[in-house]
């Protein structure tokens, strides 16, 4: 087995900004037993060049002094060594830091590793550890939310390769103390920098700034890739992104010295490059942007001097709440008021809650210059929140004045309601004879989601459901809704359901119970659960049409859950002298559906 020995690497290079002070002290390593210790210098004393833009906009981009940088003591380096002729070799091995040497910006690393035959080898290193390894390929991902610190996780440095003999051995750490290694790499700065701040007297909003949304146009962020044997050749990019969110640890404020940092890959920018400042509370502020045309190069720092402009113009809605609990049959306790997909509020939140109280007045503030375009075409969702249900209702906001209060009464809705109103006309095998057809789907007529039925036509925004009658036969229709899926899981809740319906025939008569079963039924599967063999009070009407339904019928659910599904079957009685020689289709008329909880 080969003999194992730490090699104690020393590295200066620029990395994190007051990582340390000089009076930081790193507890020294001590050497595995029988080993003996080597030693190697890695230098890098090339500052970046620092990019500057010309005056005459809003923001921009001009020369300031760049921030030296240095070694943390929990930072780790990845080292690779070959040797012509000789199979000996290490390939990422990791170097954790040992101690400082008194400049900061100089380190020593230290790892254990196989004796080092004499020879003559190519060095090469990386820092931080690669995310990724295959053979000298190494990859790192730069992200697109970054703190604003100036940090060495996406400084990425590289090696110069360095040809020289195996590293000096040392069978104590306070050796290296006293001889330092003549053995020297020197690093490069993969990535680019943005270093940005904001001038005394150049935040118009007044406010500190947690949150910074950079966007570019071009990709900047995302997986980069290098061959750590070539570290002068340009990064390759992969599942970038143009935008870079800063969410500062420190806010971003015009004191001297306040800086947010952001790293990109070295890439060449044409266009405008935006910026939009967010304080704590999640309020933003207008976007200001800045043209430029450059290449943005690896090792180099660009410093931004940027304007905050005040906030976006807020716009308003209030909320109000008419009328009792009726509807719904409970007392509802939150109104929760829900944007639309693509849409924040004020606070950067795309839901909020409101406790119902004396005040009656619950307002939501967003910015209407953003999406007065999206909420022309796409409501606000309001749910009320009772013991039992949630239940939710589209109200639009279309008509909302960007800057001002837009005042909506809202009245407690039912569990569930249906008056057809805005349901396309069809109809669906109501004359069909001697077949019991396939339950649908509703969706394609404006239905929510999970109505079905057989038998069915929608005209003047009202429905009937049809029975077939032939001589030794029948043939139902029915109509099922959706689970009640506004019920709270784990609930079960007693319901009184209310609709007006008629009859064009004596012999026609309707059943209504429920089922689970989410599947499109046909008319002779009969209920699942029945309740009413007979509805009361459903009464033939002369002249009753989709126009004229004056009949109000009234059904009890005992327990219903959010499973639960309301069913009506649409049956005739048979008699022999009455009506068992004439095949016919007869109808009930529906209308109005209600249903609403019993405490």
């Amino acid at each position: 087995m080969a003999k194992k020995h730490r090699i104690l690497l020393p590295v200066l290079a620029l990395l994190l900004i007051g990582a340390c002070s000089r009076n930081e002290e790193i507890e020294q390593p001590t050497s595995p037993s029988g080993g003996v210790e080597v030693a190697i210098l890695c230098d890098n004393t090339k500052e970046p060049q620092v990019y500057s833009l010309p005056d005459g906009t809003r923001t921009w981009i001009d020369d300031n002094d760049w921030a030296s940088t240095r070694w943390d003591k929990n930072d780790k380096i990845a080292l690779w060594a070959t040797a012509d002729g000789s199979n000996y070799t290490l390939n990422a091995q990791h170097f954790s830091l040992a101690y400082f040497t008194p400049s900061y910006s100089t380190a020593v690393f230290s790892s254990t590793v196989a004796d080092m035959p004499a020879g003559t080898y190519t060095y090469t290193a990386v820092s931080p550890v690669p995310e990724s390894v295959s053979g000298t390929q190494v990859s790192y991902r730069i992200p697109a939310e970054q703190t604003g610190r100036y940090e060495g996780k996406w400084d990425i440095l590289a090696a110069d390769p360095l040809t020289a003999d195996a590293l000096p051995l040392f069978e104590q750490s306070d050796q290296m103390l006293e001889t330092p290694p003549s053995h020297a790499l020197r690093f490069r700065h993969k990535c680019h920098a943005l270093r940005i701040e904001v001038p005394a007297g150049r935040n118009i909003w007044g406010e500190p700034i947690t949150r910074l949304v950079i966007d570019f146009p071009t990709e900047v962020v995302g997986t980069v890739s290098f061959d750590a044997a070539d570290p002068s050749a340009p990064m390759s990019l992969t599942e970038g992104s143009k935008s870079i969110t800063l969410d500062l640890n420190t806010p971003l404020t015009d004191e001297a010295e306040n800086y947010a940092w952001a790293f990109i890959n070295p890439t060449t920018v044409s266009g405008d490059i935006s910026f939009t400042a967010y304080t704590a509370n999640g309020y933003r502020s207008h976007t200001l942007s800045v043209p430029i045309d450059r290449e943005m190069a690896a090792g180099h720092i660009t410093p931004i001097t940027l304007t905050i402009p005040t906030e976006l113009p807020v716009s308003y809605v209030d909320f109000s709440v008419t009328g009792d609990s009726s509807n719904l049959g409970e007392e509802p306790y939150n109104l929760i008021v829900k944007a639309p997909e693509g849409m924040t509020f004020r606070d950067g939140t795309t839901e909020q809650t409101f406790p119902i109280d004396e005040s009656n007045k619950y307002t939501v503030a967003f910015y209407g210059d953003l999406y007065g375009d999206l909420l022309a075409q796409q409501p606000l969702q309001v749910s009320f929140e009772t013991e039992n249900a949630l239940v939710p209702q589209n109200v639009s906001v279309a008509s909302f004045t960007p800057g001002e209060h837009l005042p909506i009464a809202l009245k407690i809705p039912y569990l569930l309601s249906e008056d057809f109103d805005d349901k396309t006309d069809f109809e669906y095998k109501t004359e069909a004879t001697t077949s019991n057809p396939d339950g649908i789907s509703l969706s394609q007529y404006g239905f929510d989601e999970g109505w079905t039925g057989t038998r069915l036509q929608v005209s003047q925004k009202a429905m009937r459901i049809s029975v077939r009658h032939e001589t030794i036969a029948q043939y139902p229709g029915r109509l099922d809704t959706p689970p009640l899926a506004y019920i709270k899981p784990g609930k079960t809740v007693k319901l009184k359901v209310t609709f007006n319906a008629n009859k064009d025939n004596d012999y026609l008569y309707c059943s209504f119970g429920t089922l689970t079963d989410t599947a499109p039924k046909k008319g002779n599967d009969g209920l699942e659960n029945t309740l009413k063999e007979q509805i009361d009070n459903l009464n033939t009407l002369s002249g009753v049409s989709f126009g004229n339904i004056q009949g109000v019928c009234t059904c009890e659910v005992p327990a219903a859950t959010n499973a639960t599904r309301l069913s009506w079957l649409t049956q005739r009685t048979y008699n022999l002298t009455g009506n068992g020689w004439v095949s016919r289709t007869w109808y009930m008329y529906l209308d109005n559906i209600r249903v609403t909880i019993v405490k």
